[in-house]
């Protein structure tokens, strides 16, 4: 379901589900060593914990019963059965529309505002500025993006870059360095554009035809991106993918990209398996 998946498997045109296979075995590593950093470097932190009464407050607003998980376990049996992700997230808001009306103990029934404006309680609820968000409007900002990355890129096409970028590449017969090539666009786009999708976008339509003059497959194009462009945004200081996170947890950027140690460790890994997959 994730956007960034969904994204570049419409910009490489491959398989969503072939793509996730590929992503699973690629973190597989990179997520136990890391694992293991954060439980050698936290060994001797004292945990902290704080009292909160958000499970009463939670039960206290909402039905939560085993039925209101069934549009989620719909989701997740459809995903693994391999069903196409858009009539399926369809399916399961459809499902949750029907659970909310009967279950939920909501003044206001409007479910097409919720869709639209999104989900608020009332501003004296305790939970307001817990739950709530969501709906069309709140994707303004994504689709806006959207467009304008469409923009640049035909702006980046029509000057010529791209094929002056594809030229200076010429001829890339090893994974690993056509992978090199990806990071660095990656990393360049990511910290021009401010943007992890943008990031994608440009990456996809500067490397797309790299990969095919050299043989290489869209499905390991997708998963290049993957590996690069995805992760490697958040590492920019002042990219929306780490900057509004930042925000949420009221804390400076610099401070939390030292401690993303699985963004810095997975292209790391994927890159010496690659020179290692040639040196067999």
């Amino acid at each position: 379901m994730s956007s960034s998946a969904n994204f570049v498997s419409i910009l490489t045109e491959t398989e969503i589900y072939s793509n996730v296979k590929g992503m699973f075995k690629a973190s597989i590593l990179p997520y136990l060593i890391t694992l293991s950093l954060y439980f050698y470097l936290g060994r001797n932190i004292e945990p902290k914990f704080i009292e909160n009464n958000i499970l009463t407050l939670l039960n206290q607003n909402f039905y939560l019963d085993f039925l209101v998980f069934i549009p989620m376990i719909y989701l997740v049996i459809m995903c693994l059965l391999k069903k196409n992700i858009r009539h399926t997230i369809l399916v399961s808001i459809f499902l949750s529309l029907i659970i909310g009306w009967f279950l939920q103990n909501y003044e206001d029934r409007n479910f097409i505002k919720v869709l639209i404006y999104g989900f608020k309680l009332p501003i004296e609820n305790e939970l307001y500025n817990v739950i709530r968000g969501g709906g069309i409007f709140s994707m303004g900002t994504a689709m806006v993006m959207a467009l304008l990355s469409c923009g640049l890129v035909n702006i980046v096409d029509k000057l010529g870059i791209l094929k002056l970028v594809s030229e200076k590449i010429g001829v890339v017969k090893s994974e690993w360095k056509i992978y090199l090539y990806t990071i660095v666009v990656a990393i360049l786009t990511a910290a021009i554009s401010c943007s992890q999708s943008t990031s994608i976008l440009l990456t996809s339509q500067i490397m797309k035809k790299i990969y095919k003059k050299n043989g290489f497959t869209k499905e390991l194009l997708a998963l290049d991106i993957e590996n690069s462009s995805v992760v490697l945004s958040s590492l920019i200081p002042w990219n929306i993918a780490i900057t509004v996170p930042a925000l949420m947890l009221d804390i400076s950027a610099v401070k939390i990209i030292p401690y993303s140690l699985y963004l810095f460790i997975l292209p790391m890994i994927v890159m010496i398996l690659k020179i290692k997959k040639l040196s067999q």
